[in-house]
């Protein structure tokens, strides 16, 4: 598997070439870029390019890709999300043409996941939503084909979203290029990580790997709440899944004190083979 961690542990900042420096210097070869506007600048393509020399620089492989689903962390506070299922079609047309615009300004070769949330987390439970996301989805398709990506629908932390449902939207899709984020936090509240990791096997793109006290989603490191991380990892070594598998740690106003905290976790997850990695503890 590649083992490794998102940059979503800097989503509250700007994306810039120390914090790249810093995730190498901990030891993590593998990462996720988090790729929302504020964080990635992606409507700024000399931006992105920079990134991806600074990735390239401190010898950091690109596994996978998330999707934004809001313009700006003081929406998203104010709790307001861009997705493609928004009852508002305003909303989801401004989610399609964000996808569609960090899409042109990524300079990669896949085949790569890139994460995308459905929405439904937030959604009033009505059918319509879910038809709208695979409206709004199947649209997007032929942009990830061709930049060779594909899309791994990730889990919510509500039971609109759970596992089972977004394995269902997979299916209805009828397309091989969309596969399953498995969220462990999200896993947590809504169920068992590990079943889930076996309904989700046969369409396992990307794992998001984080912990809670299955109450709320806390986005702690490993070993910070109630997940029974040896039982996971074994569930998940009987899938003979070897993909991606990230770190989505939150960092905060103190990302430095969680990055420290997650090398911890990785260590203990087995994320490190060389002795010599995860040195900043």
């Amino acid at each position: 598997m590649k083992a490794g961690i998102s940059t979503h542990i800097f989503a509250l900042h700007q994306l810039h070439g120390a914090m790249l420096e810093d995730i190498a210097a901990s030891g993590f070869r593998f990462m996720e870029l988090w790729c929302s506007r504020e964080h990635l600048g992606y409507h700024k393509p000399d931006r992105v390019k920079e990134i991806f020399r600074n990735l390239s620089d401190n010898g950091l492989e690109l596994v996978a890709l998330h999707a934004p689903f809001y313009l700006s962390i003081a929406e998203i506070r104010a709790g307001r999300f861009m997705t493609l299922s928004s009852p508002e079609p305003s909303v989801r047309e401004t989610a399609r043409s964000e996808i569609e615009m960090l899409i042109e300004n990524l300079p990669v070769e896949g085949p790569l996941p890139m994460v995308l949330h459905t929405g439904l987390t937030v959604s009033d439970n009505d059918p319509r939503r879910e038809e709208d996301f695979l409206e709004g989805l199947e649209k997007l398709l032929p942009v990830f084909r061709r930049a060779g990506l594909l899309v791994a629908l990730e889990n919510g932390p509500s039971h609109h979203s759970s596992c089972g449902k977004i394995m269902e939207l997979a299916e209805r899709t009828g397309s091989a290029d969309v596969g399953i984020c498995l969220d462990t936090g999200h896993s947590n509240i809504t169920g068992s990580p590990c079943d889930d990791i076996s309904l989700c096997a046969p369409r396992l793109l990307d794992i998001h790997v984080h912990d809670n006290d299955g109450a709320k989603d806390q986005h702690r490191p490993p070993f910070g709440g109630n997940i029974p991380w040896e039982e996971f990892m074994a569930a998940l070594k009987e899938t003979g899944y070897d993909g991606s598998i990230m770190l989505e740690t939150r960092g905060g106003e103190d990302p430095d004190t969680s990055l420290r905290e997650s090398v911890r976790s990785a260590e203990k997850l087995g994320f490190f083979k060389d002795p010599d990695k995860g040195r900043k503890v």
